[in-house]
């Protein structure tokens, strides 16, 4: 009998390829203190907000408040990208972030807080991101190598789903045994965590002018011109704003209403839905990390839209508790799969120069999020949350399909690698 020998798959997983890299192990550190933070606060506002106005809507409102200062100053954080120390910039967000969330904790603890002081804490939490995603943009491709940034965006996906996954569990357990005060403390000493871990990059730091209003303005101009001629970047920021508002507010907005009134299922069910999200997105990233580059990014990228808006519909047609939570685990395997790979695509083709910029309008996108959840919230109110939910998973589909037909590029973009 001949003697066989046992074939080789040459297949290897990529899966944390990037963390090979110092700089990329510091930031991602640094993207789970963050992340975690901001996932603890949204259980403890949340709580706070029901238990002190007794009003969904107002609850609602303050949460979504998160996104409102991404539409007014999302450009200009690009801009200070651009132009300041990345690493000091980054770092000093997170430490802003860190003490306001400790000083709101103080009003908590005293048992002192009011509605309007939600109302300003939220925004004033939700600024930080004006800087934080641009700056994280501009520094990955300067940390990893271009052939490494699919890996390195998904695992940075990952540190924000993976998060969402298991802080909200540990928040409400938190509450229940702490309170609240003692948790947003928490929340505070992960965003100074973060700080630290900014503070610790080593990167090569270009020389840019220095930052003055009248050429924050000009340099803004400057980039909607760079951006309009570019049609492949233009076709991507607009391609993201459909997530923004079509997508994530009429299934994160939705869900309480979906849990309550349609399974019946209480604030347990309701935490099953948003672990799905979580454990959708996690599953999502670990596998976009786990297959290294992807050339046909265009194709990627609306394929994984287009699955998010069939498991929209399918949300919106099950019955059954058990039908709803497969639909979202799907639905977030193809909504962050498709959001890693829009911002890697952006930053690949962006020259250095603009990638704060453009990063700014990639947030800007982002901050047309209030009205998506606006437009949910009237549409629910009006036909009931599974019409709204399957209403704009077509709107989803057919946008899409617009946007491929005025912008061919986005189908056609193949990067390849000088």
């Amino acid at each position: 009998m001949p003697h066989v020998r046992p074939v080789r798959v040459g297949v290897r997983l990529h899966t944390f390829d990037s963390f090979s890299y110092r700089n990329y192990r510091l930031l991602w550190g640094a993207a789970v203190g963050s992340g975690g933070g901001i996932w603890l606060q949204q259980i403890v506002v949340g709580w706070l907000a029901y238990d002190i106005t007794r009003s969904a809507f107002l609850t609602s409102l303050i949460l979504g408040l998160e996104a409102f200062p991404l539409l007014l100053a999302g450009p200009l954080g690009g801009v200070l990208v651009d132009v300041w120390d990345r690493r000091k910039l980054l770092a000093s967000v997170f430490a802003y972030q860190g003490l306001v969330a400790l000083g709101f904790s103080v009003l908590v603890i005293l048992d002192l807080v009011a509605t309007w002081h939600l109302f300003v804490f939220v925004p004033m939490m939700g600024l930080a991101f004006v800087i934080i995603e641009p700056a994280r943009m501009a520094i990955i491709p300067r940390i990893v190598p271009r052939e490494n940034l699919v890996n390195a965006y998904a695992l940075t996906s990952l540190a924000f789903s993976g998060t969402r996954l298991a802080i909200p569990a540990v928040g409400g357990v938190m509450i229940a045994l702490l309170g609240p005060g003692p948790t947003l403390v928490t929340q505070g000493l992960m965003h100074l965590s973060a700080m630290g871990l900014a503070l610790m990059l080593n990167f090569e730091r270009q020389p840019r002018d220095g930052f003055k209003l009248r050429s924050a303005f000009s340099g803004m101009r400057e980039a909607l011109i760079y951006v309009k001629s570019e049609p492949l970047l233009l076709g991507l920021l607009l391609l993201l704003v459909v997530p923004a508002t079509l997508v994530m507010p009429f299934v994160s907005g939705l869900m309480p209403v979906l849990a309550a009134e349609e399974f019946g299922v209480g604030p347990t069910g309701l935490g099953i839905l948003v672990s799905a999200v979580g454990a959708g997105g996690t599953v999502g990233t670990l596998a976009l990390a786990s297959v290294g580059d992807i050339r046909r990014k265009g194709v990627f990228i609306l394929s994984a839209i287009f699955l998010a808006a069939v498991a929209m519909v399918a949300l919106s047609q099950s019955r059954l508790f058990g039908l709803a939570v497969p639909s979202i685990f799907v639905l977030s395997i193809g909504l962050w799969g498709a959001m890693a790979l829009i911002n890697v695509s952006i930053v690949s083709i962006v020259r250095d120069e603009f990638r704060g910029r453009v990063g700014g309008l990639f947030v800007l996108a982002w901050g047309f999020s209030p009205l998506g959840y606006l437009v949910a919230g009237v549409l629910a109110q009006r036909l009931g949350a599974p019409n709204a939910i399957l209403i704009a998973g077509g709107a989803v589909s057919i946008i899409a399909v617009v946007l491929v037909l005025r912008f061919r590029a986005l189908w056609q973009f193949r990067e390849t690698y000088l």
